[in-house]
């Protein structure tokens, strides 16, 4: 079906280090996926996050280049859902670039500028609060400040009473359980956009109490790994927002996803796994779709030193906005991509 896959291994270096309560991040490793058909190439990437799932970059790219055949067959095989995702971005890159038109036009999306939000952590208070100065500094409007036991309310309340017009919003990467109460209570009286996987991912039903009790809305993110989580979060309505990534669950994933939600007091809020511009260019395509919630885009500039596409994504009024030219936006050059792999493969159809 396809005449060639194009395999790329990066080690994209971050201009600041990133702090959750699953550990510290200081580079991403990602796997670009191409796909060729008739001359043109339609890009996605694999960027699974360490800590966030058991997948690891090295069984991404073993899967990938084992099923390669499968891949240039037009199936989407049984392999890591970082790798599948980034199979299912490229099909629909390529898709849209065969047929002349933008990714966000061939999915249904309006192009209207998608507010930015970032996500900040520090070690202590003046450290986070200098995190958000970056952020205030570019233009950005919106900040996702990571919370743990301990890196709690007194952070958050420092960043809301120095910003008091900047958008907050929390993610406590499930580092909290029920004997928070008296914290999450206190994070409820800050007005904050939203309240990230206060619980444990398997505890649906706790989250479904807690968007009872409290008026911040509740998020999903870790609860969400596969299709059954995603199922019971929308039968037990234990979220305002399912946070879906891209880069998980691929676009068609997403589509599905944001079609069940419309039928519900729910909504689809996007986020990505700290990748290169390609994976950044999925999730804005997505977000044009009007009845997204708040999105997690930030310029590729703001975590990542170099890129892998051009031009890379930057922000306008706090903003960025979706490109008229064909597939996701932005071009990658396979020359100067070849020369800053750490690892490469190419594959043609037998």
């Amino acid at each position: 079906m396809f005449s060639s896959l194009i395999l790329a291994r990066l080690k994209l270096r971050l201009v600041d280090p990133i702090v959750t309560a699953t550990g510290v991040v200081r580079s991403r490793d990602v796997a670009l996926v191409g796909i060729e058909e008739k001359g043109v190439v339609g890009w996605g990437e694999a960027a699974p996050y360490p800590n966030y799932s058991s997948e690891t970059i090295d069984d991404v790219w073993e899967a990938l280049g084992n099923h390669a055949d499968d891949i240039l067959g037009g199936a989407i095989p049984n392999i890591p859902l970082t790798a599948s995702a980034a199979v299912d971005q490229a099909r629909w890159d390529l898709a849209a670039r065969l047929s002349e038109e933008p990714l966000w036009a061939a999915i249904g999306g309006i192009a209207r500028p998608i507010p930015c939000r970032v996500a900040v952590s520090g070690a202590t208070i003046d450290d986070l609060l200098g995190k958000v100065e970056r952020a205030v500094a570019c233009g950005i409007p919106a900040v996702k400040v990571k919370v743990m036991p301990g890196r709690d309310v007194a952070f958050v309340k420092a960043v809301v009473d120095t910003y008091p017009h900047l958008g907050v919003a929390i993610d406590a990467n499930a580092s909290f359980d029920h004997t928070a109460v008296d914290i999450f209570d206190a994070f409820d009286a800050l007005d904050l956009d939203f309240f990230e996987q206060p619980l444990p991912r398997d505890d649906l039903r706790g989250h479904a109490k807690l968007r009872e009790r409290l008026d911040v809305p509740i998020a999903l993110d870790e609860s969400l790994h596969s299709g059954s989580g995603i199922a019971q979060a929308i039968e037990l309505r234990a979220a305002d927002l399912l946070t879906v990534k891209p880069g998980i669950i691929g676009i068609a994933g997403v589509l599905e996803v944001n079609q069940q939600l419309r039928a519900t007091d729910m909504a689809v809020r996007l986020s990505g796994l700290i990748e290169s511009s390609i994976g950044r260019a999925h999730t804005l395509a997505l977000a044009t779709l009007g009845e997204m919630g708040p999105t997690d885009l930030a310029p590729t500039s703001f975590y990542l030193e170099t890129d892998s596409a051009h031009p890379s994504w930057e922000t306008k009024s706090g903003a960025i906005l979706p490109r008229p030219a064909v597939g996701i936006g932005v071009d990658v050059d396979v020359d100067e991509l070849e020369q800053i792999a750490v690892a490469w493969g190419r594959f043609t159809r037998r």
